[in-house]
């Protein structure tokens, strides 16, 4: 499927108005990719470009119009000045991979899905241009994740790479700036979980179908910038899970299909932070899920159990209903600037103080805004003081827009360019975890 007239003419004329192209699923090939680097000789507005694509599904990877790019197309798109570039589900082996780590403008490159081992990322060690790098299931070892771990990235996905244990891991935890790190179907065992726990900066990390155990996860409740932790399919008991709900700052825990019964079943319900969690079992009965009912913070939990009766998930799921509905009505009330009754709920642990702005219909939840976000919008910065006083994690659940005002908190400086292009151009389809740890 050639590219379109209209948009190769636009290309061409340096249109000011196309800075976005999405290309994925067109049936590309390399000749397609010469036409279109031709076109962008003399563009200087196009900055995010997409040639990868958008399977239907996570679990289906048929996809109808896929692209074929190969290493001669990458090495031709390499030479493009842009600052996002998308090419993932195509046919790119090392060297692209190394053609492409050699670019001095891209912030965020997508090679997941296509046939680059550990060589393809030697070439990148020691990039400090690229913030956002996606290369999933890849054939990539710790080998490879030593050559990144010299690299200045915000957020990495390596899920699906079989081969990486806790020597990778260990090195990983080395990359100071990392924010966002997916790590899921690996073999990182305990080792290598307490390196990453130790981690200063990581908010949101994904380490489900791995190796670890209890030790690893009683690591993560000491930790205190963390919002979001998936360790769903390790091998972890009632001892770790007891610790780990203990911490005070995760909003969203991922903790399916581990070795765990009732017992910390009801540990998680008098964790008073959490707002989302998964967990499934075939030893979670009854008797540990009716502990929700008294949970006042979580406002969408999922827990698959065949001992759980129809019963207990219909009021589990009213339970969930009216959280949402006492969070909406806190999210408002911190539009008011009306800290003393803000705290008064808070105190009472009647709510998160993590929780986001979401949808009534307990099947559909969408989040938004914290209420530390609502205070900044409404400039009612003194209350946005008082919350950060109260619960320091929810600068770890802010949004990127209001982090110039949460930078003077903290001491900071606010984001640079670089920054906030990086994060206007990460919502796509499977590249890093989302707020809810979808993997």
């Amino acid at each position: 499927m050639p590219i379109q007239e209209e948009i190769y003419l636009k290309l061409e004329q340096n249109d000011p108005t196309l800075k976005i192209l999405n290309l994925s699923d067109k049936q590309l090939y390399d000749d397609d990719v010469e036409y279109l680097v031709k076109a962008l000789e003399d563009n200087t507005h196009l900055k995010i470009l997409e040639l990868g694509s958008k399977p239907k599904s996570q679990y289906v990877r048929i996809i109808d119009g896929k692209n074929n790019i190969t290493d001669v197309g990458a090495i031709q798109l390499a030479s493009l000045p842009l600052h996002v570039l998308r090419l993932d589900h195509n046919e790119l082996s090392n060297a692209g991979a190394e053609a492409l780590s050699k670019n001095e403008t891209l912030v965020e490159l997508d090679l997941g899905f296509n046939h680059i081992t550990d060589e393809g990322m030697r070439a990148f060690s020691g990039n400090s241009i690229l913030q956002i790098l996606n290369i999933r299931r890849q054939k990539i070892s710790d080998v490879g994740a030593c050559f990144i771990a010299s690299m200045c990235l915000k957020h990495l996905n390596l899920n699906h790479s079989k081969d990486i244990g806790d020597k990778g891991a260990i090195a990983l935890s080395q990359i100071g700036t990392l924010e966002v790190l997916s790590l899921s179907d690996n073999i990182i065992s305990d080792d290598g979980a307490i390196a990453l726990a130790s981690h200063p900066n990581i908010k949101d990390l994904c380490l489900s179908n791995n190796q670890i155990g209890d030790r690893g996860a009683q690591a993560f409740a000491r930790n205190s910038v963390l919002t979001c932790l998936g360790l769903g399919d390790n091998k972890i008991t009632n001892i770790g899970v007891i610790t780990l709900a203990k911490n005070n700052v995760l909003s969203n825990l991922e903790l399916y299909s581990n070795p765990f019964d009732d017992q910390a079943i009801v540990a998680l319900a008098c964790n008073q932070t959490l707002t989302d969690l998964f967990v499934s079992g075939k030893t979670i009965t009854d008797r540990g899920v009716r502990a929700f009912f008294n949970n006042q913070t979580i406002l969408g939990c999922y827990i698959s159990s065949a001992q759980v009766s129809d019963a207990t998930d219909a009021t589990l799921n009213e339970q969930w209903e009216r959280n949402k509905k006492r969070a909406n009505c806190f999210l408002t009330d911190c539009g008011t600037g009306n800290w003393t009754k803000i705290k008064k709920l808070l105190e009472n642990r009647l709510v998160s103080p993590y929780a986001k702005r979401c949808s009534e219909d307990v099947d559909n939840v969408e989040y938004s805004e914290t209420g530390l976000d609502i205070a900044v919008q409404t400039g009612h910065l003194q209350l946005a003081q008082q919350l950060v006083e109260y619960a320091p994690g929810l600068r770890q659940h802010a949004k990127s827009e209001n982090l110039a005002f949460l930078g003077s908190l903290r001491g900071d400086s606010a984001p640079t360019l670089a920054e906030e292009v990086v994060d206007s151009t990460t919502e796509t389809a499977d590249t890093i975890m989302t707020p809810k740890l979808k993997m």
